[in-house]
């Protein structure tokens, strides 16, 4: 198979305690990500977010539903390149062929 033709992503499995309660975790982030070819380097950058404090990792869950957690926090950099992602094509798609 071709490089370019393989997908990646990352799949991640964890437990967790929250006021006596367990819970087990599967998602790295809170924007779940495949990627082909080169895109896997995108991954690695995403996965080098996990904080690890010795055999443990930071979990980041939702207050009021602990039941929805992910590992990595997102960040600025990360909200700035889904939304190039979302407003860039349609703007060169209207700048060149017009309203």
């Amino acid at each position: 198979m071709v490089a370019s033709e393989q997908t990646w992503r990352y799949e991640v499995g964890y437990g967790y305690v929250v006021d006596g309660t367990h819970y087990r975790g599967h998602r790295l982030s809170a924007w779940p990500m495949i990627a082909s070819g080169i895109g896997r380097g995108v991954l690695d950058l995403q996965a080098c977010g996990i904080r690890r404090m010795g055999d443990k990792v930071r979990v980041i869950h939702h207050p009021r539903k602990p039941h929805r957690s992910y590992l990595v926090r997102p960040g600025w950099g990360g909200i700035a390149v889904l939304l190039a992602l979302a407003l860039v094509p349609p703007a060169l798609y209207f700048l060149h062929f017009g309203i």
